[in-house]
């Protein structure tokens, strides 16, 4: 599977969300993106299930199953359902992280879905360059590229955020990492984990003065 082009059109749909959506249209944009991912992957999919489905000493039951996921297998991302993942591990018990990765562009779909539409801000949380400075030096310590729930808790005063951490590139040569955040379970955007967080000090605060 071409995971760089993936992760380019994975990453083009994250910096949309971070960047918050000030219309329909730029919500929209980010879902194309996502559209493109699975792309990717439905292309993978398809090209092994035709090789399975070519190779006559292959086992008779597995080729009919192959087949009939390969004319089932959705089009379109927002159709991908439980019952698709159990049958193509069925086939392909190895594509453990194909499943993770339609599972994260599902979760990112629905995140997207569900962010409001709202006025851009141009001023920048001084906080995110620090988390991200911090995320990288984690990434760096464990000599990876991609990291799946890298726990970030105490980064975030306690509160139950993780993340899938990709290292990517830009056109200009620097690397940084891309994340996809989750607070208790459900993608979300930095800038609202940040909110809850400023919350929380605010009702300690209070609970401290009174």
């Amino acid at each position: 599977m071409n995971t760089a082009k993936l992760a380019k059109h994975l990453n083009a749909a994250l910096e949309r969300f971070e960047a918050g959506f000030a219309t329909k249209q730029a919500r929209q944009d980010a879902l194309a993106c996502l559209s493109r991912a699975y792309d990717v992957i439905n292309e993978h999919l398809r090209a092994n299930l035709i090789q399975v489905m070519r190779v006559e000493h292959e086992d008779l039951e597995r080729r009919e199953t192959a087949s009939d996921l390969y004319y089932d297998l959705p089009m379109y991302l927002h159709t991908w359902r439980p019952a698709t993942s159990a049958r193509l591990l069925h086939v392909f018990p190895e594509d453990v992280e194909v499943v993770r990765a339609v599972d994260e562009l599902l979760s990112v779909r629905e995140a997207i879905k569900a962010a409001e539409i709202r006025p851009a801000t141009p001023k920048k949380d001084p906080r995110v360059e620090t988390i991200t400075q911090t995320i990288r030096e984690m990434m760096e310590k464990r000599k990876v590229e991609y990291e799946r729930g890298l726990a970030l808790h105490d980064l975030f005063g306690g509160l139950i955020v993780w993340a899938n951490v990709h290292m990517v590139t830009n056109q200009y040569g620097t690397t940084f990492p891309r994340c996809v955040y989750y607070m208790e379970g459900k993608v979300t955007a930095l800038d609202v984990i940040l909110a809850v967080l400023d919350t929380k000090a605010r009702e300690a605060e209070a609970a401290q003065g009174a």
